[in-house]
């Protein structure tokens, strides 16, 4: 083999390599608590840090969705995290990471819970399967007086 083609199979070899490593390089995305909203449409209290508190006297099923632009993405959430912060009285918590198919009949979930310690929390939820053409939202039972600060989803 002559140095021409060595050379040659090494350039090749380097751009599909780099091709490759673009194809699946993660689509992240943050979000502000904002975006989160009541069930019922009432109870939380939006601040200027773009948070979202329960101010009501009871938990508020609460819901953040999830933007999906990656339809060509291998079918998985590969990671998604949430910063909260808790009371110091307060209940531990969880919340759910769901992905449903387009007619909402069959899903996939994760979940994080938000346990002792009061204050700002960063939780990672990891990797959960998703439908490429699905929804996906985080869903929480919001203890009186959390907090949910922003929350960020990666696909690929």
């Amino acid at each position: 083999m002559t140095n021409r083609t060595l050379v040659g199979l090494v350039t090749a070899t380097l751009a599909l390599g780099m091709c490759s490593a673009v194809a699946i390089a993660a689509d992240r995305k943050n979000y502000p608590g904002a975006f989160c909203t009541s069930s019922d449409g009432n109870g939380l209290y939006y601040n200027r840090t773009g948070a979202v508190e329960n101010r009501e006297p009871s938990l508020l099923t609460t819901i953040c969705p999830v933007h999906r632009d990656d339809t060509r993405s291998s079918m998985f959430i590969s990671d998604w995290d949430v910063v909260v912060s808790r009371p110091s009285t307060g209940p531990a918590w969880d919340l759910f990471l769901h992905s449903r198919n387009t007619s909402g009949t069959a899903g996939y979930s994760g979940y994080i819970t938000v346990g002792a310690g009061n204050g700002d929390q960063v939780k990672d939820g990891g990797q959960v399967s998703s439908y490429s053409d699905g929804v996906v939202y985080i869903q929480t039972e919001l203890p009186v007086g959390a907090t949910i600060r922003g929350y960020r989803v990666s696909e690929e």
